[in-house]
């Protein structure tokens, strides 16, 4: 049998450890990261015939923020220039999809001088949290033969 003082003792203990871990559980501050947002792909990429270039982008965030890129063409020598996007969806606000394909945009870009030779489509991401994603650069590819959709 147990004495008046353990069985007193017990509750009141209970109690405290109640409390205790209610108060903290309270006013503890839980930090969710927020993840970067990626490119998951670009393609179809396509010449058209007034000499603009119509390329899609696929965009993934698992928060599904919105997300600014910044769009270069890389050349066979590695000088960067970047895309003047001109139509499509363009570059600011984009929407993205949890989805592990991403959400697809269509850019038109509208080339100076059409490049006859192999150039790399490399894109930059921030969402609107401030998370930046890791740059993605396409294979090399003609634009007159185009990139295939994913």
């Amino acid at each position: 049998m147990l004495s008046l003082l353990e069985t007193t003792q017990r509750p009141i203990l209970i109690a405290m450890a109640v409390i205790v871990g209610s108060l903290w559980g309270c006013t503890t501050e839980t930090n969710i990261r927020n993840a970067a947002p990626e490119i998951t792909a670009v393609g179809p990429v396509t010449l058209l015939d007034s000499d603009q270039v119509q390329l899609f982008v696929w965009i993934r965030d698992h928060e599904e923020d919105p997300v600014d890129i910044t769009v270069f063409r890389v050349d066979d020598a590695g000088v960067e220039m970047e895309l003047d996007i001109v139509g499509g969806h363009l570059t600011a606000g984009l929407t993205t999809s949890k989805a592990p394909t991403g959400q697809a945009h269509e850019l038109i870009w509208q080339p100076e001088e059409v490049p006859n030779e192999a150039i790399r489509i490399r894109i930059q991401i921030i969402d609107w949290n401030g998370a930046e994603g890791s740059d993605f650069t396409s294979e090399p590819f003609v634009l007159s033969d185009g990139l295939p959709a994913p």
